[in-house]
């Protein structure tokens, strides 16, 4: 899932997604951007910190209807109040679904 070039030394590209958020203890948050192995919040819960483990759904909206899909990672970076998560795929075809779903919805 390349769209410009690596960014940062990561192994995946980051894309902005519109129809993809995080429920994380009952709350939902807005994605910045997301790659096959992590995303970024613009707004995460301020009680995590950098190395905490981290259940959470994706919350992922087709033609109006949310599917919940869940995963685990681990904060790897905070910053001015945003959140770095790294995650495990929670499917053996997460990057051919991840990005058609981008690809097709944002």
């Amino acid at each position: 899932m390349n769209a410009d070039g690596p960014q940062r030394g990561r192994q995946y590209d980051r894309m902005r997604t519109y129809t993809i958020r995080v429920l994380v203890d009952g709350e939902l948050y807005d994605i910045e951007d997301i790659s096959v192995s992590g995303f970024l919040l613009s707004k995460g819960p301020d009680w995590m910190v950098v190395g905490q483990g981290i259940s959470f759904h994706f919350v992922v909206d087709v033609d109006g209807e949310d599917t919940y899909i869940s995963s685990n990672g681990t904060v790897v970076r905070t910053q001015e109040g945003k959140l770095a998560v790294q995650y495990m795929a929670p499917h053996p075809k997460w990057e051919k679904i991840l990005t058609n779903h981008l690809a097709q919805f944002g």
